[in-house]
């Protein structure tokens, strides 16, 4: 029985890598370039810097996007760190979030305002 259960386990890690490698592969090709010096100077950045950089136009989500992407896919590459790929849902948060740019992290990757109950 505890054969069964690591067979199936073993079988559904790798249909999850496989799945996961796919989707990195399918990727668009921005992600699977070196990160350039402006994407250096992104993750560098304090996000409240960003967010100002943002606010005034000096940078797009979409930009930050993309260096935060490729800095999560090198380090993927190196540890396997990351359960889901889910960038193409974020590029289309970042090209919303460049038409209404509101709150103090607006248009950084994963701060979507939460809705409240109530």
């Amino acid at each position: 029985m505890i054969l069964a259960f690591l067979s199936g386990h073993r079988d559904a890690c790798k249909y999850k890598q496989q799945e996961r490698a796919a989707k990195i592969a399918a990727l668009p090709a921005v992600y699977h370039e070196p990160p350039t010096l402006a994407d250096t100077s992104i993750l560098a950045s304090p996000l409240d810097k960003l967010a100002t950089d943002i606010k005034n136009g000096a940078v797009k989500p979409i930009d930050v996007l993309h260096a935060y992407g490729k800095a999560a896919l090198l380090v993927h590459a190196e540890t396997n760190c990351l359960t889901e790929i889910m960038i193409e849902d974020a590029e289309k948060s970042a090209l919303e979030a460049e038409r209404k740019l509101k709150g103090p992290l607006a248009g950084i990757p994963g701060t979507a305002p939460i809705k409240r109950a109530g």
